[in-house]
């Protein structure tokens, strides 16, 4: 372990849980992809309307 880590040659244990956001995190920094320049804010939808008719009980 000692020599493989003097060479470079370390690996990383992941959660599964957070394999997809390592993953990306590592492609970001390998592609020298520029940071963004604030987190996308969700986009609020209005609420749906919803069928209020009196249904018959089953």
């Amino acid at each position: 372990a000692e020599y493989l880590m003097e060479h470079g040659m370390v690996d990383m244990v992941v959660s599964r849980l957070e394999m997809r956001q390592t993953i990306s995190r590592l492609l970001k920094m390998l592609l020298k992809v520029p940071p963004a320049d604030k987190p996308l804010e969700p986009e609020i939808l209005p609420p749906a309307v919803v069928n209020t008719e009196a249904r018959p009980q089953a």
